[in-house]
């Protein structure tokens, strides 16, 4: 796969699938020979600079994404492409918690940092409600603690527990 700039060779991986009913195509390349970077001693352990390429057809439709990505770990392409996969895993999965059990996404707040201010409250309240033991759901949890505010204080002390050796 030519990388279209003249003495660059990156290593190539590629997947097809087919996900929430429609297929999927990625594209991963990476280049380890970074000689050509300006300044990249500034980004310290830099061993990789990437490209993933999405393509994918919905009702019909096609679209195209591109992703750039650099890297620390001395991985090949697929390796690459799992962290990369994962990565958006995660940011996908705590997007979806926080607007299941917050409604995230209709919050109209829109002044200053208002925003961003509350986002990173559920945020902490999420991790706060995660890491307590009971076995309920989330928004259980989260129900619970505003109706009681004896489990409230269970669960914001949680977070202050040492546990002694």
């Amino acid at each position: 796969m030519d990388s279209g700039v003249e003495g660059v060779d990156p290593e190539f991986y590629e997947t097809t699938e087919c996900g929430h009913g429609r297929p999927q195509s990625r594209s991963y390349r990476i280049v380890r020979d970074l000689g050509g970077i300006r300044h990249r001693e500034s980004w310290t352990g830099l061993t990789v600079i990437g490209l993933c390429s999405r393509t994918r057809i919905v009702n019909g439709a096609r679209s195209d994404e591109g992703h750039y990505f650099i890297g620390s770990r001395a991985m090949g392409a697929e390796e690459h492409a799992a962290a990369v996969r994962g990565h958006w895993g995660l940011e996908n999965s705590l997007h979806w918690q926080l607007d299941i059990t917050f409604g995230e996404d209709g919050n109209r707040v829109q002044r200053r940092n208002g925003a961003e201010n509350l986002s990173q409250w559920r945020r902490m309240a999420l991790g706060l409600l995660k890491r307590h033991t009971a076995g309920e759901s989330i928004k259980c949890k989260r129900l619970s603690a505003a109706l009681d505010t004896d489990f409230l204080e269970e669960i914001l002390a949680a977070d202050c527990k040492v546990e002694k050796a």
